[in-house]
């Protein structure tokens, strides 16, 4: 079971920053730090099943900056 959405890193981050919008475009979660993640709550209410957008920021030392963006759907 999943129960957390971040990212898998491998290597040294030097910067990151993860943001989740709802289908509304509203952040509902965001983060600096790459070994939290997101456990589908919205201000401590669970959510239901959605489709939500992510778009994550983040350096590797001794590379430029990236910016990658997908859909993660939460499934209860």
């Amino acid at each position: 079971m999943n129960n957390t959405f971040k990212p898998i890193v491998y290597g040294v981050l030097e910067n990151f920053y993860m943001a989740i919008y709802n289908r509304y475009g509203q952040k509902v979660y965001e983060t600096t730090d790459a070994t939290k993640g997101w456990n589908g709550q919205i201000n401590g209410q669970q959510q239901g099943t959605n489709t939500f957008v992510w778009t994550a920021r983040y350096k590797f030392v001794g590379q430029v900056m990236k910016v990658d963006k997908g859909t993660v759907t939460l499934v209860r």
